[in-house]
This record gives C-alpha cells, sequence and structure tokens, in this order.
C-alpha cells in the first residue's frame, strides 16, 4: 500500500526517535565532560556517581544502564561506584542472554574495577541495629522484656532460616515497634 502523503512510516518516526535521543546523549556527555573538566582545574577531584542496589532493578534496566555508563558516559574525571550483589546481577544477566552465559566474564568487561565487601557476621549486625534501633527510640533491650538473652534467639533464628542482614533489621523494626 502506498503511504498517504504527509505521513511518516513507522520506519521513519523510529529513526527520528533514535536520532533525537542520539543528540540529547551527546549534548549531556558534553555538558558533563564541561563539568568535569571545571571541577578538575578547581579543586583536583573527580565527579562521583554512586548507585546502589543495581541488582534489584529489572534485568532490562540493568543492561542498559550498565552499557551507558560503559560506552555513552566514558568521561574523563566522572566515576561511578556501583554496589551489587554479583551473583544476583549475574542471573539477572542470564534472563537476557540465556543460562549459559557466564554472568561474571560479561561484568568483567563493564566494570574496570572490582571491589569485594566483606560480609558481616549477623552476630554484630544484630547487635549494632538493634542498638541503632533503640537508641533512636530512647530505649535498652533490657527495657522490652527484661532479658538480655533475645538477642541470643534471634541470632539463632536468623542462622536457622537463612535471614538476609536486610530482613534481619526489618524484623527488629517491628519487633520494637511492637514493643512500644
Amino acid at each position: 500500500k502506498k503511504q498517504k502523503e504527509g505521513r511518516k512510516s513507522l520506519f521513519e518516526l523510529q529513526l527520528e526517535e533514535y536520532e533525537k535521543s542520539t543528540s540529547i546523549l551527546d549534548l549531556f556527555q558534553e555538558r558533563l565532560e564541561e563539568l568535569s573538566s571545571k571541577i578538575m582545574a578547581m579543586n583536583d577531584s573527580p565527579i562521583i556517581f554512586i548507585i546502589d542496589e543495581l541488582d534489584r532493578c529489572l534485568p532490562s534496566y540493568t543492561l542498559k544502564f550498565l552499557e551507558r555508563v560503559k560506552h555513552i558516559v566514558n568521561v574523563p574525571g566522572v566515576i561511578f561506584i556501583i554496589a551489587y550483589d554479583k551473583e544476583q546481577l549475574s542471573n539477572s544477566l542470564k534472563v537476557l542472554f540465556g543460562q549459559s552465559l557466564d554472568g561474571n566474564a560479561y561484568l568483567q568487561k563493564m566494570i574496570d574495577y572490582e571491589f569485594e565487601l566483606p560480609i558481616e557476621r549477623s552476630t554484630s549486625y544484630f547487635m549494632r541495629i538493634f542498638d541503632r534501633v533503640l537508641l533512636a527510640k530512647g530505649k535498652s533491650i533490657a527495657d522490652l522484656d527484661g532479658r538480655n538473652n533475645r538477642q541470643f534467639y534471634f541470632i539463632f533464628l536468623t542462622r536457622l532460616f537463612g535471614l538476609t542482614l536486610r530482613d534481619q533489621e526489618y524484623i527488629i523494626k517491628v519487633i520494637v515497634s511492637l514493643a512500644n
């Protein structure tokens, strides 16, 4: 069928959209380079972006983000620090590329430097978080029920059920709220 005069094809519309997004990204990169140069000249410090929990995003968003940071926003004087669970992020990439993907090898191509943070033992984490939550409410662990052994039961249960540190923090907040 012939196109009606004055109407654009789907391809033409998509091409225009691509050209707009490319020019916006080019402009963003130019501005970021200018800003980075000014900051480096003023105090010899890079611009640092901290991205946390990238592994909790949808796989397609995660991949787009990594690709843009690696290939598009590769600007001198700009550093991205990305915090993520490597195993979870690797699994997300497998959703997009298939189970045969070596997620670690793929991430090594995208991430320039990798640092692994030590895993905090749940005992010390529990004590620190519980104290922080209780102190914010002006209480101590003994105020909850007069016994200090509650922490040991909680630690036992976290190990028994394999609770993550995030789960533990949530449960502590619920316990303190219920005790009030």
